[in-house]
């Protein structure tokens, strides 16, 4: 997941020396370009959506929990 402008984008895919990127919304066709340390290279097209904040920190605290859930080893009694 790469956020630009309150914007989410999903990785397409990957070459030897850059990622690139397709906005989240299917319905989107902006794309983006970074380097592998996740530098912004190019950005091309407009979006047909308004931004997501809100998107943003639901799929971060998913990330959040389903990590915790892998690492943590507390046992449920």
């Amino acid at each position: 997941m790469l956020n630009i402008n309150n914007s989410i984008f999903k990785l397409n895919k990957t070459m030897s020396t850059t990622k690139y990127y397709r906005c989240a919304d299917s319905r989107c066709t902006v794309t983006a370009c970074t380097d592998l340390q996740g530098i912004i290279l190019n950005m091309k097209g407009d979006h047909c959506h308004p931004p997501e904040p809100e998107e943003i920190q639901i799929r971060t605290f998913k990330q959040v929990v389903k990590a915790r859930a892998i690492s943590e080893n507390t046992l449920i009694p």
